[in-house]
C-alpha cells in the first residue's frame, strides 16, 4: 500500500550530524539558527527546506530475482539460475538458461545499428543484442583471444573493460568481444573493489586505495596499445559495491563536474570528478556506518537527486 506523503516545514536544516556533540548540532550563521538533525529514519530532505515521508511500494513481482539492472531500453535480470527479460508489463522472458547463481554484472556497449548489454558473472561472459543473447565468439586470429568471464564489465573510450579479481582485460576497439594478448590487460596489487569510467579517465579501488587511471595515446588506430597513466587519489580502499556515477554534480568544493562518482571509503563518502579530482563529502559532520559490502542507486523524484546506499 502506498504511504501518505507527509510534510514538515523547518526554517533551515544542514543534514544529520552523528559525529558531533548532540547538544552543539545548532550552527548560527548571522544570529540565525541552522539545525542539524540526530536522526531522520525514512524520510527525504529536501533542498528547499523541508522534509517529507517516504512514499511506500507495491509489490509487482514475486519470485527469486537477484542481479535485476536496466538501462533505458531493457532490464534484465537472473532468476532461478537463468538470465530473464523483464518487460514493461512485468511479464518476463528466458534469454538464456543455466547461467548460474552468481552476481551478474552488465553494461550498455554501442553495437552497431543496436546497443548491445554486455554480461558477465565470473563464470561465463557473453551479450545481450536485440533481445537476443549468445556467448561471445571465439576468435583463431593471432595474439587474439576472447575475452574472460570477471566480476565487472565497464565500457571506455571505444573497448570493454572486463575486471577479473586483480586483472582487467581490455578488448580491441574495432572488435570488442576479444582482447590482444600481448597488451590487452593490466594487474593491480591485490583485488579490484571498484572499476567506474567517467568520461576521461577510470576510478579504480584495489584493497588499499583508490586511483585515477587515465589512458593515454590513440585509441582509433587498429592496433592500439592501452598505455595509462595512474594516480593515487584516496589512501582508503572501497567499501565494495558502494560506486556509483552522477552526472553535472557539484561538489562540497564547489567545483562542477560533468560526470563524477561516488563512493564509501571507510567512513566516509567520496566524490571524484573530472581529472581524478577527489574530495571527501561531510567527513566532519557524518560517518558511515561500517559495512564490508553495500549496493546503491542514483534516485531522481521530482526534485530529489539522491545517492542512496546500504553498507553491511
Amino acid at each position: 500500500m502506498k504511504a501518505t506523503t507527509k510534510k514538515e516545514t523547518y526554517n533551515n536544516f544542514l543534514g544529520i550530524d552523528n559525529v558531533n556533540d548532540s547538544t552543539k548540532i545548532i550552527k548560527r550563521v548571522k544570529g540565525i539558527p541552522f539545525v542539524r538533525l540526530i536522526k531522520a529514519e525514512n524520510v527525504d530532505l529536501h533542498t528547499d527546506s523541508h522534509i517529507s515521508r517516504c512514499n511506500g511500494y507495491t509489490l509487482s513481482k514475486a519470485g527469486t530475482y537477484s542481479s535485476v539492472w536496466s538501462n533505458d531500453k531493457i532490464c534484465l535480470a537472473i532468476n532461478v539460475g537463468d538470465l530473464i527479460q523483464i518487460h514493461s508489463d512485468i511479464t518476463t522472458s528466458i534469454l538464456m538458461q543455466n547461467v548460474g547463481g552468481n552476481e551478474m554484472a552488465y553494461e550498455t556497449v554501442p553495437d552497431g545499428a543496436f546497443d548491445s548489454v554486455y554480461f558477465t558473472n565470473s563464470f561465463l561472459i557473453g551479450k545481450v543484442t536485440n533481445g537476443v543473447a549468445s556467448l561471445l565468439s571465439a576468435t583463431i586470429r593471432e595474439f587474439k583471444t576472447v575475452l574472460p568471464a570477471g566480476n565487472n564489465v565497464k565500457f571506455f573510450q571505444g573497448s570493454v573493460y572486463v575486471v577479473r579479481d586483480k586483472a582487467v582485460y581490455i578488448s580491441d576497439v574495432l572488435n570488442r568481444g576479444i582482447y590482444d594478448r600481448r597488451w590487452g590487460f593490466k594487474f593491480f596489487e591485490s583485488d579490484i573493489q571498484m572499476f567506474e569510467p567517467i568520461k576521461d579517465g577510470i576510478y579504480v579501488s584495489d584493497s588499499n586505495s583508490v586511483y585515477f587511471m587515465k589512458r593515454t595515446g590513440s585509441t582509433q588506430e587498429v592496433v592500439a596499445a592501452p598505455v595509462f597513466t595512474i594516480t593515487k587519489v584516496c589512501d582508503k580502499a572501497v567499501v565494495p559495491g558502494t560506486g556509483c556515477k552522477v552526472f553535472n554534480v557539484t561538489s562540497p568544493s564547489e567545483k562542477k563536474h560533468e560526470q563524477a562518482i561516488i563512493w564509501v571509503a571507510g567512513q566516509t563518502l567520496y566524490i571524484g570528478g573530472d581529472g581524478g579530482q577527489t574530495e571527501a563529502i561531510r567527513e566532519n559532520v557524518y560517518e558511515v556506518p561500517l559495512g564490508m559490502t553495500g549496493t546503491c542507486v542514483f534516485r531522481k523524484s521530482g526534485d530529489l537527486k539522491q545517492y542512496i546506499t546500504i553498507v553491511r
